[in-house]
């Protein structure tokens, strides 16, 4: 039988943890082997580098036996906080070094996390005022994310692919390569017998998006746009043709056309004005006889405006939208006749937003992309907390359809292409990075307790919409400006190292008001893991993912009705033992009320969490909750929307 033969007698490795707690007397256990054929006297060393705070443990001598690994408990007392890396090693007795690991690590205070988010749209020079109470402990940097562009509601391919192609093409933005390839399927296809049963509308989109694109020759587009007038009237049966029998469609479809250029495909010039001028015909006959209709006339204004030939209809059609229209302050929306969806007001009032960029009224636009933008920060969505804005912000449910590609080319119309911004925080230039439509700014010294003013300048002309991040620690004696009425406990047994632990959260709604996002921000001790099967578990319980962020579990509950309680199970596991300080929580509702600058939080202080080195596992709690909530009703939007942070 062959041996394998390894150069390195000694491996050593070790749970460190990433994040620890000031006062933490953390047991780490390490694991030693002893890859040769002989006995071995070592020393286990623990050194620190960076700035972290407690006092060096003596060396521990151990024999290894031969071939054999064995587990040495090294204990570290956390004084203070501090940010490095745990170097842990081991030497022959005389020196000679055998194996280390470095892990990087950060020591915080032990404090609960607040957190300040911000979301609004910036012209011109603006700033933003950021107030970080005396006793706040920093938790790292701020973040500044600028969207311009058709990315000013979010990523426009989260909805339909063909709506945000001609979202992009509006905005004169390149096309996602995801999108492109939808589009060329729709366009390109082989079954030329089936070209009747093609949709008018989605052939439309995919045309407008790639009439441009030479992979697309003339014979695929021609037959794309026949599926487009299928269901039209011929030109000479057009004086005798009643337009209501049409319905919105032909208004639809002389939007979704209107990118085009007529030019890029000479053999297609008559083809496509034919076509247009049918479709013109009748969806001006359309809205020219309804009543009391803001929303049709919204669209036609839009199709008319932006196909460029019958401006007079148009400028009337946004005239007869117009006496729908609500002000308040600097935003525009248009009341719709009736209530249907989840926001109402947004397709009509991204489709007048279109129409009078296209007739030249910038101002008029502008007031209507505000209230889009209130909208849609006013919305229930996917509950996102990151204190890391590099990734996508997800828009509301609702907002992902038409009603984004809409809005999200009204905004790229509104201010195209990408906008260099100069950011400055407390009057000193802060470096960004950009990245297509996004633009990223680290604010290094936000956290940091005190006022803080910071500054964005736009080109003229330029809108962004701006979210800011930040996370700081506050103590937990320090009493919230605003208290929730939420009972928060987290109770059962907490198991030994290597183990689950059978705690349960439970939190109940004390209220009078459904708590419509309630969230929960749990501070685990150090060395807690969350793993893969334990968030699997949660998930059916969760309006959202739950995620770790540091050393806080964000869980998302589903909403609590008056009186409602919840009870989840915490099966997280422990990878060091010790005497740690952690199972503090908040609980808070993101909506929040409608005028709050300040989130109402509940808080459950932290304790000393005692795990052994060695136990059973306890058994796992059971879910529990109280009848399922009520429905929510729509969302009332806000004239000027901060996302505020709870403290």
């Amino acid at each position: 039988m062959g041996r394998l033969s390894v150069d390195q007698e000694v491996l050593i490795d070790a749970p460190i943890p990433e994040t620890a707690t000031a006062g933490d007397v953390m047991r780490l256990p390490i694991r030693i082997e002893n890859r040769t054929d002989a006995p071995i006297q070592v020393r286990l060393l623990i050194e620190a580098e960076g700035d972290l705070q407690f006092p060096t443990p003596e060396p521990q001598p151990t024999e290894l036996p031969a071939n054999e690994a064995r587990e040495v408990v090294a204990q570290i007392r956390f004084t203070g906080e501090g940010e490095g890396a745990l170097v842990v090693s081991v030497a022959r007795d005389e020196g000679a070094p055998l194996d280390a690991v470095r892990r990087p690590i950060r020591v915080l205070a032990d404090a609960r996390t607040a957190r300040d988010r911000r979301t609004r749209l910036m012209e011109g020079a603006q700033t933003i005022e950021i107030e970080v109470p005396d006793e706040a402990s920093a938790r790292g940097p701020g973040q500044l994310r600028l969207t311009v562009g058709a990315h000013l509601f979010g990523d426009p391919t989260t909805g339909d692919p063909l709506w945000a192609g001609w979202a992009f093409t509006m905005a004169g933005q390149r096309l996602p390569e995801a999108v492109e390839e939808t589009a060329l399927q729709w366009v390109s296809y082989e079954d030329h017998e089936r070209e009747r049963l093609r949709d008018p509308l989605r052939s439309a989109l995919a045309l407008a998006a790639l009439w441009g694109d030479d992979r697309v020759n003339d014979e695929d587009a021609a037959r794309a746009l026949r599926s487009v007038s299928q269901r039209l009237p011929a030109e000479e049966a057009m004086r005798t043709m009643q337009p209501e029998a049409f319905g919105d469609e032909p208004a639809w479809l002389l939007l979704a056309l209107s990118p085009i250029d007529a030019a890029r495909r000479p053999a297609l010039r008559e083809d496509l004005a034919r076509t247009r001028r049918r479709l013109r015909q009748i969806a001006s006959g359309h809205a020219a006889s309804a009543t009391d209709a803001p929303l049709v006339w919204a669209r036609a204004a839009a199709a008319l405006a932006l196909d460029g030939q019958d401006r007079d209809r148009a400028v009337e059609m946004a005239r007869r939208a117009e006496r729908h229209v609500i002000r308040v302050g600097d935003m525009a929306w248009v009341e719709p006749e009736a209530e249907r969806g989840h926001e109402p007001r947004a397709q009509p009032t991204a489709l007048l937003a279109l129409a009078r960029l296209a007739l030249g009224q910038r101002g008029e636009a502008l007031a209507l992309v505000r209230s889009l933008v209130d909208m849609q920060l006013t919305a229930p969505r996917p509950i996102d907390v990151r204190g890391d804005l590099r990734g996508d912000i997800l828009p509301p449910p609702w907002f992902q359809g038409v009603e984004l590609a809409l809005a999200s080319a009204a905004a790229g119309r509104l201010a195209p292409g990408v906008s260099e911004a100069e950011i400055a925080l407390d009057g000193r230039p802060v470096e960004t990075t950009s990245e297509g439509a996004v633009t990223l700014a680290v604010l290094e010294r936000l956290g940091e307790p005190g006022a803080h003013t910071l500054t964005v300048t736009l080109p003229d002309g330029a809108v962004a919409l701006a979210h800011l991040a930040l996370s700081y620690g506050l103590p937990w004696d320090a009493a919230p400006r605003r208290r929730a009425p939420i009972a928060l406990e987290i109770e059962g047994e907490l198991g030994a190292r290597d183990t689950r632990s059978g705690v349960a959260l439970r939190v109940q709604n004390r209220g009078p008001r459904i708590l419509t996002r309630p969230i929960v921000e749990i501070e685990l001790p150090a060395g807690a893991e969350l793993d893969e099967p334990t968030r699997e578990a949660l998930a059916g319980y969760l309006a959202g993912q739950a995620h770790q962020e540091g050393r806080t579990l964000i869980l998302p509950l589903r909403p609590l009705a008056p009186a409602a309680w919840v009870r989840l199970p915490l099966p997280v596991r422990w990878s060091v033992g010790g005497t740690l300080r952690g199972l503090g929580a908040v609980v808070y509702d993101a909506l929040g009320p409608d005028t709050a600058e300040v989130l109402p939080v509940s808080v459950l202080p932290s304790r000393a969490v005692e795990l052994p080195d060695e136990g059973p596992e306890p058994d796992a709690p059971d879910m529990e909750q109280s009848d399922d909530p009520p429905s929510l009703p729509p969302p009332i939007p806000l004239l000027e929307r901060l996302v505020p942070g709870e403290g």
